[in-house]
C-alpha cells in the first residue's frame, strides 16, 4: 500500500498543478463534498457580511480552495520555496530566543501546511509541529514523510509537554506551532469567546503551556496569492500584559480578521460550531 501510494503520488507531479485543481475540484463538486456543513456554517456566521457571494458560489469558492490546499500540499517541491514569502522572521527568532522557545499558533486559513512545511528554510531554530497520528499506519507515515522533507520535526500532541520540558531544561530554543482553531476534542478546559458572531470554544492547551514554561506566543498569517505554491506569511505578536482569557479572544480576534477579507480561504469544512455556548 505505502509503495501504492508513493507511486501515485510521484505520478500526480507530472501533471500541470492547475489541471489538478481543476479536476479535484470537480470530484468535490459532484460529491457535494461537505456541502451542508460548509453551508450552515456560512449561512450562521458570514452570510449578511458577503452581499456580493450566494451560498452556491460561496460553496463553489470553498471547493476550490480546498482542492487547492490538497494538490499544493501533495505535490509540492524544492522549486516551490521561493513562491512563500516569511516576513518579521527576525522579531519571531529574536522573541524565541528571549525565552527559550514560542509558542506559534497557526489557523486553518490558506494552506496552513506549506507555511509550516517551509518555515524551516528561513530559520536556524527548530520548528516542532504537533499534530494527531492517523489511525491509518500507512497514512501517517506518508503524510510524516510529506510535513518533515524540510525539516520540520513533528510531535504527537500527548508528547508536546514533555519536549518542551526537555528543551527548556536544556535552554533549547525551539518554535512550536499548534494550530488551535479546531472544535476542541472536550467541553472542558474551553475558553469561550465571540468568533464570527457565535460564541465559540477555544482549547485552552496553548495556553497552559504558555503559562507553565512562560513562552511568548505569536499568530502566523498565511495569506494566499492568486498563483498556486504562492503565499506571504507574516507574524503577529499580542501585547506581553494579556490576560490567559485575554490572549485566546486575540487570537481569535486574528484569525476572524483574515476570515472576513478573504472569508473562502478558510477551512469551512471543519463543524466547528458543534458545542453550544451555554450561560452560567
Amino acid at each position: 500500500m505505502y509503495t501504492v501510494i508513493k507511486f501515485l503520488l510521484l505520478i500526480l507531479k507530472q501533471f500541470p498543478a492547475r489541471v489538478l485543481v481543476n479536476l479535484t475540484f470537480t470530484l468535490l463538486k459532484v460529491k457535494n463534498y461537505r456541502k451542508q456543513v460548509i453551508n450552515n456554517n456560512y449561512k450562521s456566521t458570514i452570510e449578511s457580511h458577503i452581499s456580493t457571494s450566494s451560498t452556491k458560489q460561496f460553496y463553489q469558492l470553498c471547493l476550490r480552495n480546498i482542492a487547492r490546499i490538497l494538490v499544493e500540499t501533495l505535490t509540492f517541491n524544492s522549486s516551490h520555496s521561493e513562491s512563500i514569502v516569511y516576513k518579521d522572521i527576525a522579531e519571531l527568532e529574536k522573541k524565541c530566543k528571549e525565552q527559550n522557545g514560542l509558542i506559534l499558533l497557526a489557523s486553518h486559513y490558506g494552506n496552513w501546511e506549506l507555511a509550516c512545511i517551509h518555515l524551516p528554510l528561513h530559520t536556524s531554530i527548530p520548528c516542532y509541529g504537533v499534530y494527531k497520528p492517523l489511525k491509518n499506519k500507512v497514512l501517517d507515515k506518508i503524510t510524516l514523510e510529506l510535513r518533515s522533507k524540510n525539516g520540520l520535526q513533528l510531535i504527537p500532541m500527548n508528547s508536546i509537554v514533555r519536549t518542551i520540558a526537555e528543551h527548556t531544561q536544556h535552554k533549547i530554543p525551539a518554535i512550536y506551532i499548534l494550530i488551535a482553531d479546531q472544535n476542541p476534542r472536550s467541553i472542558h478546559n474551553v475558553v469561550w469567546s465571540k468568533f464570527l458572531g457565535i460564541m465559540t470554544a477555544f482549547s485552552k492547551g496553548f495556553i497552559k503551556i504558555k503559562q507553565k514554561y512562560h513562552l511568548p506566543m505569536a499568530y502566523m498569517k498565511t495569506s494566499p496569492k492568486k498563483d498556486l505554491f504562492t503565499y506571504d506569511v507574516s507574524f503577529e505578536f499580542p501585547e506581553t500584559t494579556l490576560s490567559n482569557t485575554e490572549c485566546v479572544k486575540w487570537y481569535s480576534k486574528m484569525v476572524e480578521d483574515q476570515i472576513l477579507d478573504q472569508p473562502h480561504y478558510w477551512l469551512w469544512s471543519h463543524d466547528r460550531w458543534k458545542r453550544k455556548y451555554s450561560p452560567q
